[in-house]
Parts: structure tokens; sequence; C-alpha cells
């Protein structure tokens, strides 16, 4: 069995793209990769991408890239946790391309859906694959959707790590991405709304849906070495050991 996987990227992000592929093929040589580019040159995605089998969307975007928008409070005092003011600044401010950016990846499964057959695994492009992931397809056989999410309190969940989400390729999943799709174009420019947009998609069609909690191996910010996948968060980009990693992959 081939999983598909898809993210997007633009310009500052095609070195993350190529090691995620990388990484990928290294531990599973039979994936397929759908990635979607915007503001990126032609020639380039051609040349690195799409000549080496990965199939493509090309796009413009000429959205305002000033980072002028402001998270909501809860984001905000996540991201002080443990940091300085200056140190999460950058992450508190976004623009509405970021924001496109981020959201955008959600029509990928979409496309994928209606026009692919194989399961489908979305990422952030910021990945790093360390092991091979054939648990997520032995998951997917008997669950609609893999994914971490938190359990709440109230009995309810919330999709608050959407950078990792195994996704099987059926009828009801078609229907479970309509919603979460029409629900981010309502409101593309809020930085939450992929996570309220599928928890809205949970509470309407929970009843049937089969859901898997990933653990932390699948999408790991604190780059243990056990984990399967480690995940490009701001607080780890810059580190000697998320680096080195990346230099394992690069070109």
């Amino acid at each position: 069995m081939s999983l598909i996987v898809t993210s997007v990227a633009d310009t500052n992000y095609l070195h993350y793209i190529n090691v995620l592929i990388n990484s990928t093929t290294t531990y599973n040589p039979d994936y397929k990769f759908f990635m979607r580019f915007i503001n990126c040159d032609y020639n380039e995605i051609m040349s690195k991408f799409e000549q080496n089998g990965v199939r493509v969307i090309l796009e413009t975007c000429s959205l305002d890239k000033k980072k002028n928008l402001i998270k909501d409070e809860d984001t905000i005092d996540a991201l002080l946790q443990g940091r300085t003011l200056a140190e999460a600044r950058k992450r508190i401010l976004y623009s509405k391309f970021q924001c496109y950016c981020t959201h955008i990846r959600f029509a990928n499964i979409l496309h994928l859906l209606e026009n692919e057959e194989d399961d489908i695994l979305i990422v952030d492009a910021d990945t790093i694959v360390r092991h091979e992931l054939s648990q997520i397809e032995h998951i997917l056989k008997d669950n609609h959707i893999c994914a971490r999410y938190r359990d709440l309190t109230s009995g309810g969940i919330e999709f608050d790590n959407e950078g990792f989400i195994g996704i099987k390729n059926c009828d009801f999943n078609k229907q479970f991405w309509s919603i979460v799709v029409d629900e981010i174009d309502k409101d593309m420019f809020d930085w939450d709304r992929d996570t309220i947009a599928m928890s809205i998609a949970y509470e309407k069609m929970k009843d049937e849906l089969k859901l898997y909690k990933l653990p932390y191996t699948f999408k790991d910010d604190k780059l243990r070495d056990e984990s399967y996948v480690w995940s490009g968060s701001f607080s780890v980009k810059d580190t000697d050991k998320y680096k080195l990693e990346m230099d394992k992959y690069g070109e």
C-alpha cells in the first residue's frame, strides 16, 4: 500500500519540502507526493520536483505579506509560555498571505479524494520523517482519520495539531473535509480557523467518525530520539539538533 503525502510551500519553504520528500522516501520509497507551490519559480519547481515524479499545483497569490493581524488571546498565552515577548513576537503577528498558505492545504485533501484512490497524509512542510510509516497505513484500514488532538474536560476534543493527519480515501471523508474547507472559507484570515473548522465537522459527523488518536511520536516538536516524525515548530527550527537532521536529507 502507498500513501500520498501532501503539503504547501512558498519560496521560503522549498528547502523544507525537499527535506520532507527525501526523508519520507528514505524509509517509504513507494509513497507518492502532491505539493502546492505558491509564488514559486516555474522552472525551479519543474526541474526540482515535477521531473522527479512529484505532482504539483503552482499558483500565484498577491495577498498582503505584512504581519499586521494579531492572534487570539489563548494562542498568545500559549506562545508566551517559557519565552520572552521578543521570542514570541514574530509568532503573535501574522499576515493574510501566511494565513492563506496555512489554510489552502486543506483544498489539497479534497482534490486528492476526488482524483486519487490512495489514502492521504497531509503534513506541515517542515516535517522530517525519521522512520517507515506503515503504522499509519494499518490504522487507516479501520479508521477514517488519524491525528493528534486534545481531549477536553467537557468530553469533547480539539484538533490543535493539524500538521500530521492521516486520511482514508472514502466517501465519508469527502463529506467531512468538504465541511472543513467550507468552514475555513467563511473566515480564511482567522489564524485558528482550521482548528475551528475541523471541530465543526467533528461535531456534525462524530457519530459515524472513526477517529484514531496518534501518539506524540508522529508529530514531535521536542525532537525526541524515539519519535517517527519531527515537527519543525518555530521553537526548534534554529536548534542544532533539528538542523543536523535536516542536513541528512538536504540536497
